[in-house]
């Protein structure tokens, strides 16, 4: 540097020494700026000065405004690690006796008084996240604070919420609607949420990605198989929480038959077999499975626990062909029904449970005819073509069937037996493939051989006739003891009396 004669006022270096080739040297360096920080010498000339001894003027100045770095965002109960940015700002820089910084840490601009190190270490809590964080840097002079930061805790999920609460079990319809429902929980930064359904295998199964949940359950047997369980699955920072819905899925299916343990809606059999009849009827709430044979009119049998047996122990017969229904029913769904059919086949044969008239009367002539009716039970029997009748007389017998009562299994096989001459009187013998099936007899009318249907007659008049004599015979005893006891008064005024004398006792009850 060299000092000239410039106006001191203006100059930013003054030489203040005289005369100008003294040995000491002063000067005054104005307006000081870390720009004029250095190594000053001084000398009568240039190369006097570089050779000669000098000072070093050394500038303080505020270190670079702290500016805080470091993660943020931090998981609830692991350390914060912040630290504090500066530069000094003092020259010159090879300087060696410059202080190191040392640094202030400010919580909600309160000063902490222990930390004076660049990097400040802490447990991250919640309450973290309310908090502004700043720091300063000094050396000889502070610098400016830092601009304050705040901390981003994270944890999660804290709890998983179901809305509405659904309880321990929820019971829904097959094919109905089940939800909505809202799945909640606390997390930072927000959880993953996940409906998910549980399977045959016993995983679970995504449903649905939304918080907000509901769904249709559809008439399928896996929905009744599997979604035994909604879950929602919230996964966070830190773990996987869960929350299930149980489900109690309410159906009842329609019956299914069986028929010697095979499934069936149908069974052609011949008589004398055995049959086993079950009906099941899968439902929940389980139940109450009733099985009625409609053709026969018997009692229901009935279970609750989904199946029910029908067990025709004996041979079958004829008499059991008809129609049986099973029958499911519960409170939520009313009734399930199925009915089938079951068709024992039997050959021909009279019934002896209908009255047989066998003994006919008539008149002999031309076109004179006597029909005759057979009560039938077979199954089935379409044609008259296996009977044949024997008798007196064969020419222009026919035959035909038609139903009885409206049975399956019942008929009547009609028979005109034409009696032209007396010589169509007498037995006649209905056979079926060779074999005896029924007899009847033609008789004249003016035989002295009493009908069946007479002698029935006869004998209820007779009947009828000794039952009304014991009626008076009983009676006529009674009273003629309560005369002799004087257990019977006279009902009559004493005045009144009319006296008639009898000569026995037997002539007063006539």
């Amino acid at each position: 540097m060299q000092i000239g004669d410039k106006d001191p006022s203006t100059e930013k270096y003054v030489y203040h020494t005289r005369p100008l080739d003294s040995v000491n040297i002063q000067f005054e360096v104005k307006n000081i700026t870390v720009q004029d920080a250095g190594y000053y010498a001084g000398g009568p000339s240039k190369a006097d000065a570089l050779t000669g001894e000098g000072v070093v003027l050394v500038v303080f100045g505020k270190p670079v405004k702290a500016q805080i770095t470091g993660n943020l965002n931090i998981q609830v109960g692991r350390y914060a690690y912040l630290k504090c940015e500066s530069i000094s700002t003092s020259a010159p820089s090879y300087y060696k006796r410059f202080p190191p910084l040392t640094y202030s840490w400010f919580v909600n601009n309160s000063r902490l008084e222990r930390e004076v190190i660049q990097t400040y270490r802490f447990t991250v809590t919640d309450d973290a996240k309310y908090n502004r964080y700043s720091c300063q840097a000094k050396e000889t002079l502070e610098s400016e604070k830092s601009e304050e930061i705040q901390i981003n805790p994270l944890y999660g999920p804290r709890s998983v919420i179901i809305s509405p609460t659904p309880g321990n079990e929820v019971s829904v319809h097959e094919g109905g609607m089940f939800g909505p429902y809202n799945c909640l929980s606390d997390c930072n930064p927000p959880c993953t949420l996940q409906w998910k359904y549980s399977s045959s295998k016993g995983d679970f199964l995504n449903l649905s990605s939304a918080g907000n949940f509901s769904i249709s359950l559809p008439k399928t047997k896996a929905v009744r198989a599997n979604i035994t369980f909604i879950r929602c699955e919230v996964n966070g920072i830190e773990k996987t929480e869960v929350s299930d819905i149980k489900l109690n899925i309410q159906y009842l299916l329609e019956p299914r038959l069986y028929i010697n343990g095979k499934p069936s809606n149908a069974l052609i059999i011949n008589e004398t077999d055995h049959v086993f009849l079950s009906c099941f009827v899968e439902g929940n709430p389980i139940p109450e499975v009733s099985f009625l044979n409609l053709t026969g009119n018997q009692n229901y049998i009935h279970s609750v626990n989904h199946r029910v047996n029908y067990t025709l122990i004996r041979m079958v017969q004829c008499s059991d062909t008809g129609t049986f229904e099973c029958v499911g029913q519960s409170t939520e769904f009313g009734k399930r029904n199925q009915s089938f059919s079951v068709n024992v086949l039997c050959d021909p044969r009279l019934d002896e449970l209908t009255l047989v008239n066998k003994i006919y009367r008539s008149s002999s002539g031309p076109g004179v005819k006597v029909v005759v009716s057979l009560p039938v039970v077979a199954n089935p029997l379409t044609s008259t073509s296996e009977f044949v009748w024997l008798g007196p007389k064969l020419e222009s017998i026919s035959l035909n069937v038609s139903q009885r009562d409206n049975v399956v299994y019942k008929h009547w096989i009609n028979s005109t037996i034409p009696v032209p001459d007396e010589e169509s009187f007498g037995t006649y013998s209905l056979k079926y493939k060779g074999k005896d099936f029924a007899d009847i007899t033609i008789h004249a009318k003016d035989s002295t051989e009493i009908s069946l249907t007479t002698w029935i007659i006869i004998g209820g008049f007779i009947g009828l006739t000794i039952l009304l004599l014991t009626i008076i015979g009983v009676y006529k005893l009674a009273f003629r003891r309560g005369i002799r006891t004087g257990t019977i008064q006279q009902s009559q005024p004493a005045h009144d009396l009319k006296v008639k004398k009898y000569d026995n006792i037997d002539d007063a009850l006539l």
